[in-house]
């Protein structure tokens, strides 16, 4: 595996254009692939974090006032950088959470190309103006940053999603400081090197190292901090937006889901078992849109279960380096352990396994292996049909008709992404309008959003910010409205 420059300095955070050691612990990250402890970072305090939010605060301003068009420009440069290290990053992924290169490759592509359709946001940040009671007066409004964001993220697209959520935030003239997942730590400080060598000023973009209960939190309590942008589970997304909403701030949440794929009786069922389990199993279902659960009408269930069943049976499960492996680990043993846990509950509780269901003994023991798995057999009130699991098991149900299929479908608390198969036109309208998801996949899997378009979800799942297309300035940027008028004696039309 290559050696890259970032596994060297994950241990440090990026305050004011230096990079430091944090003046906390030393904690050490397991790989996956094996369990073996292997960065040692040293993690940032409250103090270091204060640091980092004056720096920010201090180089705002000239951020702001730097024109759009010049912000965009930076963000083509970086998007250059991250293509000029496509492999380098990729190995970085794949060594730090596990997922096969090929999808590391797929996941650096996806943040050159959000980096560059943000970057031409910057051409275009649209005000508006409308008529007035006045003839002779104009009225403006326009977009302004908000100042200093913070920006938590996860391990399971340590590249994209803080692209997502840095480029936007760059572009509308925002400063940040910037936590990455502390298993990825390394990718994070590869992007934030990218980007500085891209232009960005220092203190723009700061990045401090470490665990969201010191370090994450003192982010979010800080009362420079305007706006946080969060991916991750709901449990801890409520608890972020508390702190956040009482001192005044504002949270972006992107949060967890159980993403659900509905296969009606006339759906061609080669192309719904395809998409299915790219969808459950592909990253070994760390996606927040991953599917967990399906929904199959009665005339195909059996049909649809064995072809499932016989995908889920031909993957390859492997270190995430290995060109054969379809699969690689789960990010730790711990999440292994936790995803075991849950399928040994659904069979004691009725379940059946008719794929997978196991670990891969021929893998090494401290590693995150876990197959691909397909239960049936469980009550659609299961706590595995309910609760986000971030492994790759799925559990199928059947259902009477289109009626069951859509109230089967859409209870849960979550709402983030479905699918829907079906080879009539006014079926997908139905179901593409009824199914309660910010994101709605017709005869196309759940992973298979497109970052030019707005990505969140409903209900418990977000609280309705968005983290890409144009929709997602919307977080970064409030509202300032300007009215001329003449002065006294003034010519007029």
């Amino acid at each position: 595996m290559l050696q890259t420059t970032a596994q060297v300095k994950a241990a440090q955070s990026l305050i004011a254009g230096e990079w430091v050691n944090g003046r906390g612990s030393t904690l050490s990250v397991p790989d996956p692939a094996s369990g073996e402890e292997r960065v040692q970072l040293h993690t940032a305090t409250p103090d270091d974090v204060e640091q980092a939010v004056g720096a920010a605060r201090g180089a705002g301003s000239g951020w702001a006032q730097t024109p759009a068009r010049t912000r965009g420009e930076i963000l083509f440069r970086a998007a250059d950088e991250l293509e000029r290290r496509r492999e380098e990053l990729a190995h970085q992924i794949t060594f730090e959470m596990g997922k096969i290169l090929a999808e590391g490759r797929g996941e650096v592509d996806e943040a050159i190309f959000f980096l560059r359709f943000m970057a031409g946001e910057g051409a275009r940040l649209a005000g508006e103006t409308r008529p007035v009671t006045d003839p002779r007066r104009l009225a403006v409004a326009e977009r302004i940053p908000v100042g200093v964001v913070g920006v938590i993220t996860p391990w399971n697209f340590p590249l994209c999603i803080p692209v997502w959520k840095i480029a936007t935030a760059l572009v509308a003239g925002n400063a940040i400081v910037f936590k990455p997942a502390l298993q990825t730590t390394g990718t994070g400080v590869a992007l934030a090197e990218a980007l500085c060598a891209a232009g960005v000023p220092d203190g723009v973009l700061n990045v401090v190292v470490g665990s969201g209960r010191e370090t994450g939190e003192a982010l979010v309590r800080h009362p420079d901090v305007r706006v946080v942008t969060f991916t991750g589970s709901t449990e801890v997304g409520r608890g972020l937006a508390g702190l956040v909403a009482g001192r005044g701030g504002r949270a972006a949440l992107e949060l967890g889901g159980k993403n659900v794929a509905v296969v009606l009786a006339d759906a061609d069922l080669e192309q719904a078992a395809e998409k299915i389990s790219f969808a459950a199993f592909a990253t070994s279902g760390q996606r927040c849109t991953a599917v967990s659960r399906v929904v199959a009408e009665a005339p195909v269930y059996d049909e649809l279960v064995a072809l499932i069943a016989a995908r889920a049976d031909a993957l390859t499960v492997g270190p995430g380096d290995d060109p054969a492996s379809d699969l690689g680990p789960l990010v730790s043993g711990e999440s292994r352990d936790r995803v075991a846990g849950a399928v040994t509950e659904a069979l004691a509780d009725g379940g059946r396994i008719v794929a997978g269901g196991r670990v891969p003994p021929e893998l090494p023991p401290g590693g995150g292996y876990y197959r691909p798995t397909v239960i049936t057999g469980l009550e659609p009130s299961h706590a595995l049909l309910e609760r986000e699991l971030f492994g790759p098991v799925t559990a199928v149900v059947s259902a009477r008709d289109e009626r069951e299929a859509l109230r089967l479908a859409n209870a849960t608390e979550y709402g983030l992404a479905a699918s829907v198969f079906t080879r009539d036109l006014g079926r997908a309208l139905t179901f593409g309008r009824a199914l309660e998801a910010g994101m709605v996949f017709v005869n196309a899997a759940t992973v298979e959003a497109e970052t030019q378009l707005p990505f969140g979800g409903t209900k418990a799942s977000g609280n309705g910010s968005r983290d890409t297309g144009a929709a997602a300035l919307d977080s970064f940027t409030e509202w300032k409205t300007v009215y001329f008028a003449p002065t006294e004696g003034a010519a007029s039309a």
